[in-house]
């Protein structure tokens, strides 16, 4: 980055965060094939790697508050004004815990000229770890299952990624797992394969991943039948669901407008979790009417 005098402020930029063991590389399809919409006049894209996913550090720690934290420090080294935030499923997740922490800590000012506006796409702020559907842990388990020391190729590891789940995670979503394996030639010309996310801490973390920082509580009065903690009372934030999805229903829509009443919704037809890739077409056009 730039610095004194000469530091130019980006404004009106597109940041994109991706989803539990996903990758920047989730979006390089969506911003090639809708870059005009996406990236009218002279607006730029960041496609972002989430600390231990991608290219990015692998750490330690791996709480809502760093994810959060790794959002305001980007914006901060890149000097990003009035960015347009765009995060799926955990990056929706750090961003809705990033507005409710920065609100309750008195810096909403410091929300609204940091950012433009906000899209959470297929993800609620609620607390999916006692969901029987919520299988996560299973996929980690079975790539962690993988003996890379012995791996010849990619399709061995597809293969043996069936056989470890009993067949139970679907063709697509091994194929999306294993966007996280890298192979390397060594110097001896010898190859090795290594997992680029760092499967580890995720799975350390997993249980905070799945819940939610903020609960909603009862209300002893009994007025209304649920109360939100802290509320972000702006209508510059956009709730995006697939239509066939698990993690939006709605009741956990109910919840979310406990946190942010002023929000809108969309639900996307004929996609599920990964509404970017099952209907790139109407995604990248609710994201161009809403920015």
């Amino acid at each position: 980055t730039n610095g004194g005098s000469e530091s130019i402020i980006k404004k009106d930029t597109l940041l994109f965060m991706h989803g539990l063991l996903g990758s920047s590389q989730n979006y390089v399809s969506l911003i090639n094939n809708y870059h005009p919409e996406l990236l009218k006049g002279e607006r730029e894209a960041f496609l972002m790697d989430c600390r231990n996913h991608g290219r990015s550090l692998h750490t330690k720690s791996m709480t809502y508050d760093d994810l959060a934290d790794d959002i305001l420090n980007l914006c901060e080294e890149q000097q990003l004004e009035k960015v347009n935030l765009v995060g799926h499923s955990m990056s929706g997740k750090a961003i809705m815990n990033m507005l409710l922490r920065e609100t309750m800590n008195g810096n909403e000012k410091e929300l609204l000229k940091k950012f433009n506006k906000i899209v959470v796409v297929d993800i609620s702020p609620v607390d999916y770890t006692q969901d029987s559907r919520w299988v996560i842990q299973n996929h980690i388990k079975a790539m962690k299952g993988i003996d890379l020391s012995k791996l010849k190729t990619r399709n061995q590891a597809e293969i043996i990624l069936k056989d470890l789940s009993n067949g139970n995670i679907s063709r697509d979503v091994r194929l999306f797992l294993l966007t996280n394996l890298m192979r390397k030639t060594l110097d001896d010309n010898s190859v090795k394969w290594e997992w680029r996310c760092n499967l580890d801490v995720i799975e350390e973390y997993l249980i905070q991943i799945g819940s939610f920082p903020f609960k909603v509580r009862d209300d002893p009065l009994g007025i209304y039948a649920q109360l939100a903690p802290i509320q972000y009372n702006y209508d510059n934030i956009l709730f995006l669901r697939g239509e066939n999805s698990m993690y939006v229903t709605d009741k956990y829509e109910e919840i979310t407008k406990l946190f942010f009443p002023r929000a809108k919704f969309k639900t996307i037809k004929n996609a599920s979790h990964w509404v970017h890739a099952d209907n790139p077409n109407d995604f990248a056009a609710s994201l161009t009417g809403f920015i």
